[in-house]
């Protein structure tokens, strides 16, 4: 109710409508009106996917169906790039990458199609609403919602975690000194999770993601709520079938968090888990049940749209012209510049005269905005008494999957822009989150003094961005490489 309240606050004037980029409402209107391109023409061309339906004169398309792969009814694709300033001929590629010539005079008509690029699942969930209220449906209210939701979720997880750290072995525990032996209280126990929780809700991304609505900032937010669901029941295999529907939900709502599953699987190689090796064998064959059902639906979807299994629409961008997508693809390494420049070392700078506290459009460091996430980088700081080889398992698991996701959107052909701090580390702030639970740092004056400061800042992201913005000029990041 209080993380309600919060993000209400931080919401204020933007509560009593939908935001202008309401995408998953419209994906939720089409999914209701049994399609998957959009029932209407979007109101702006921010972030919609689109391409192109020819209908050629009948010479023509005959001429051109000998150089594709199969017979066309409509020619469908986008338009390259025009050549110096000839408008005609023009070079058109499909939807299957082959490129055909139009020339003057062999179009009848032109129609574009546009489709919502990112993945479905915030819509699914958006459908009782939009089936009620139509595109009046307030993401934001929605994305407040579960971005409580995810404090709820996050402290009884975190409590789970640390009850299960301060747990010895029979066998180590008989050889522990008493002062090792000390178990935490009840209270103990809630007080450690509720910093952890406060850090991840409020000292990160997650705060001035969840007051903004919006399509970027609802998927990031939605993104976190499967993930502490995938880890609650993926901890020790506890939940095979739940965990890999959250799996699936995850990586339904953020392509990147395809890498959570590693969490799951390594446990197949744990040393001193909770259960024996064929049992856990056939949990993880439960558990990959959900992700290969609606993984093989994702690849089906994205073939009755595009025509390619492995096409989400983001190619389509701006009707395919976004250069640095159609010269390098998604992920390239020429994008890992600008990403770590983002990530890691983009700082805002306060003048006083006048009093003006100015950042980049592409955000700001990690370690300013969220610093207790550096603690995570010395997990033996508080560790006390004989390390435990189960414990250390689950930790390289959390590791792996933290460090394989950063990997990842180092790649990515975007750095988040537009956004207040590197909004991206959503997408693996709840595996270091957890990593820290295992250390018992969060019981420490650093880690609390830290998680406040990662409060202060993310709180002046949910009072000014989108309000009031100015650009940062200590970095002109665009001339590194276009955004």
């Amino acid at each position: 109710m209080l993380l309600i309240m919060i993000y209400a606050l931080g919401a204020s004037d933007r509560l009593s409508r939908a935001s202008s980029n309401h995408h998953f409402a419209y994906l939720a209107e089409s999914f209701l009106s049994g399609q998957l391109h959009l029932k209407r023409s979007p109101p702006h061309g921010n972030d919609w996917a689109s391409y192109e339906i020819l209908r050629l004169a009948p010479s023509a398309q005959s001429a051109i169906e000998q150089t594709l792969s199969r017979p066309i009814d409509d020619l469908k694709g986008v338009f390259l790039p025009k050549e110096g300033q000839k408008r005609w001929p023009r070079r058109f590629q499909t939807l299957r990458g082959e490129q055909v010539v139009i020339k003057r005079g062999e179009m009848i008509s032109k129609t574009r199609r546009h489709y919502v690029s990112f993945p479905p699942m915030p819509a699914i969930l958006m459908l009782p609403l939009v089936a009620i209220f139509g595109l009046a449906t307030s993401d934001v209210w929605f994305t407040i919602f579960f971005g409580a939701l995810n404090g709820l979720i996050a402290f009884t997880l975190f409590k789970r975690v640390i009850q299960w750290r301060e747990s010895r072995p029979l066998i180590i525990a008989q050889s522990e000194t008493s002062d090792h032996l000390q178990v935490l209280s009840d209270h103990q126990v809630s007080g450690e999770a509720l910093w952890l929780t406060l850090s991840l809700c409020l000292g990160t991304a997650h705060l001035w993601c969840a007051v903004r609505g919006e399509v970027w900032f609802t998927a990031l937010i939605l993104g976190v709520t499967f993930q502490l669901l995938f880890f609650r029941w993926a901890w020790q295999l506890r939940r095979p079938l739940l965990a890999g529907l959250a799996y699936a939900c995850a990586f339904s709502t953020r392509a990147s968090l395809i890498t959570l599953g590693l969490f799951a699987y390594l446990q197949l190689f744990s040393t001193g888990g909770k259960y024996k090796f064929d049992e856990r064998l056939r949990r993880l064959g439960v558990f990959t049940i959900p992700p290969l059902i609606i993984g093989l639906s994702l690849l089906y979807y994205n073939h009755v749209r595009f025509e390619r299994w492995y096409e989400f629409g983001h190619s389509y961008l701006a009707g395919g012209q976004l250069k640095r997508i159609a010269e390098y693809g998604l992920f390239h390494p020429i994008f890992l510049q600008k990403n770590l420049i983002a990530a890691f070392a983009l700082l805002p700078s306060l003048s006083l005269s006048p009093l003006l506290f100015t950042y980049s459009w592409h955000g700001m460091a990690l370690q300013f905005s969220s610093p207790h996430l550096l603690m995570s980088l010395f997990p033996n700081l508080s560790a006390k008494g004989p390390k435990i080889k189960s414990r250390e398992s689950m930790r390289l698991g959390l590791g792996v999957v933290s460090l394989s996701t950063l990997g990842l959107l180092l790649f990515y052909q975007n750095t988040g822009w537009v956004q207040y701090s590197w909004r991206f580390a959503l997408d693996f702030i709840p595996a270091v989150t957890l990593f820290i639970a295992t250390t018992a740092q969060a019981k420490g004056k650093l880690y609390k003094s830290l998680t406040l400061w990662g409060v202060f800042i993310n709180m002046g992201g949910a009072i000014i961005f989108g309000r009031s913005s100015v650009w940062w000029v200590g970095v002109n990041l665009p001339q590194l490489l276009p955004h």
